[in-house]
Order: C-alpha cells, then structure tokens, then sequence
C-alpha cells in the first residue's frame, strides 16, 4: 500500500466511509448514560444548535466554559472511548 494524500481522496466517499465505521461500532462513543449529559452540555454551550460529537469537536475550550466541567465528562468516558473521540477531534481538527 502507498502513501496517500488527503488531498488524492474523495471526501464524499471518506465521509461516508467515517458514518459507517461509526454506525458499526459495538457501542456509542458517548455511552448511552453519559449521553444526556453530553447534549446538555452542548446545548448549554451551542444554544439551540443541535449536539453532536462534531459539535464538541468544534468548541473553542478556553472561550466558551468552563475547562473542567466537560474534562469532568470525558473522564467518565470509558479509556477506549475517550481514546477513540480523542482521535476523532484531532483528525478533524487537522483534516479540515
């Protein structure tokens, strides 16, 4: 296999690849518990756009709340989960 640049791809088939890797995980990055908690969150911070893993993504952390309050959510999450979210923000945080 070769090197590939971002560039070389199709986003629309890269998206659409993303969207089922995450409808096929064995469970939600954000665990069904912690969810409510996580739309709360973003609802508090995005007001009434609606919360998403893309949302917390996006949240500028040092303007916009305070830091522990969502560090105190993501400590909940389970490590793999957290790992796995971790990834996902700084791959779109450098892709985009």
């Amino acid at each position: 296999m070769r090197d590939c640049d971002p560039g070389d791809l199709d986003p629309h088939a890269v998206a659409g690849l993303f969207k089922s890797y995450l409808r096929e995980l064995p469970s939600p990055i954000l665990t069904p518990g912690l969810t409510p908690m996580f739309d709360a969150y973003a609802k508090r911070i995005q007001g009434s756009a609606p919360p998403s893993i893309l949302t917390l993504a996006e949240i500028d952390i040092h303007e916009k709340h305070q830091p522990d309050e969502l560090d105190e959510l993501l400590a909940q999450l389970p490590d793999a989960n957290w790992f796995l979210l971790s990834e996902i923000g700084q791959s779109l945080t450098r892709y985009s």
